[in-house]
């Protein structure tokens, strides 16, 4: 039988987590935004499935759409009220979402 955990062990233990959880996202941010481009071997793809969405409301190449309609969505909202031209809001939707 394991011991339970007082207050004070679950609060740092939730702190822990909390800081494994913004540090992960810190890193990942740095290196999404750190280049021109998406810095993935497949990179590309998830420009043109986003691309295809916002123009034409399909994707260009079959695949799950749940995370493309997430990214176009952004992208357009993100477009429509910031003035960014299409290009540069799927690239920042791609890379932030």
């Amino acid at each position: 039988m394991t011991p339970s955990l007082s207050t004070k062990e679950h609060r740092m233990l939730a702190a822990g987590a909390m800081l494994v959880l913004f540090s992960s996202i810190g890193v990942r941010a740095l290196i999404d935004f750190s280049t021109i481009l998406i810095p993935k071997i497949n990179g590309a793809y998830y420009l043109v499935q986003v691309r295809s969405l916002v123009q034409t409301g399909h994707l260009a190449f079959s695949d799950l759409p749940l995370l493309f309609w997430m990214e176009a969505l952004f992208a357009k909202v993100l477009s429509l009220i910031s003035g960014m031209s299409l290009d540069e809001s799927v690239l920042f939707a791609s890379k932030f979402v």
